[in-house]
């Protein structure tokens, strides 16, 4: 399958390194394990909210649009409380009887018996200690709760919690890059190449894969920075998870430094195409 045949299947936004994958907000199928959150795109009604000023309008959709972008869970759903509070607010009487639909515990309370909390201008608290799962799940109850219903979220998976062929066909392409990498800007051989290729691909990624549950194969990082990240930790324990004498040590320091300088390319060369993360509404359509 092509990738961008592959990437339209899963909705997959990328500027040809990262991935980041566009989700319905009522949907509490996936697994959100290890996902963080990039942006939340929320789609109003022209009546709703007598507050709020609409920052820009999609052309297929009779709807107006607001973008929130936050790093953290705890981040975004504090702008988004605040947000549609101040925007549309809700008697503290209406506030106080929402619920969870999972757990009926409290969205709001009136005084601050979790820690993790912010204190809303009407009084009240909000609590965001929830677990990536259930940070998705109260962004869905949230917009409900205020006659929003519906709403996209762009969230970076970790490569475990990406669907398999997603995976497969990425470390596919990156392991034929690398090696043509090798041999046309490192002017290696072939037979050098797929060495090279074969070590990272094997005892160096058992090493990883030891290291980290969450990032556990060279060939699919999607940031070059977390990839230098992770390669200086491996290379740090090779003397104490390894048999292997200096030169081969240093070797395999070489090797990665190789990938290193590879992924600094890909890096590059994405700037060349930072429009294609900019989540306009008619790109997720």
């Amino acid at each position: 399958m092509e990738m961008k045949v592959l990437y339209k299947k899963h909705q997959i936004l990328t500027d040809g390194l990262q991935r980041l994958y566009v989700q319905s907000v009522s949907d509490r199928r996936l697994d959100m394990t290890g996902v963080t959150p990039v942006e939340l795109i929320v789609y109003f009604s022209d009546t709703w909210g007598g507050r709020f000023v609409y920052k820009n309008s999609s052309e297929t959709l009779n709807t107006k649009t607001y973008h929130f972008r936050e790093r953290s869970w705890s981040g975004l759903l504090t702008k988004l409380v605040n947000f549609l509070q101040e925007s549309n607010p809700k008697t503290n009487e209406e506030l106080l009887s929402l619920t969870l639909s999972w757990s009926n515990a409290k969205l709001f309370r009136e005084t601050k018996d979790i820690a993790n909390s912010v204190k809303l201008e009407n009084g009240l608290y909000f609590s965001f200690n929830y677990s990536a799962v259930h940070s998705s799940w109260v962004i869905d109850e949230l917009l409900k709760a205020y006659g929003v219903y519906c709403g996209d979220l762009i969230v970076h998976r970790p490569s475990f919690s990406e669907p398999k062929e997603v995976v497969d066909a990425i470390k596919e392409l990156r392991m034929n890059q690398f090696c043509d990498y090798l041999i046309h800007e490192k002017r290696l051989d072939e037979a050098k190449a797929d060495t090279i290729v074969n070590a990272i691909n094997g005892p160096l990624n058992k090493l990883l894969s030891k290291k980290n549950s969450y990032n556990n194969d060279f060939f699919v990082f999607d940031d070059a920075i977390a990839l230098a990240n992770y390669k200086s930790k491996v290379v740090a324990d090779l003397p104490y998870v390894t048999k292997w004498n200096e030169k081969q040590i240093k070797t395999a320091k070489k090797y990665l430094d190789y990938l290193t300088d590879f992924y600094t390319t890909l890096k590059l060369e994405a700037k060349n195409h930072k429009n294609d993360l900019l989540y306009r509404v008619k790109t997720i359509q």
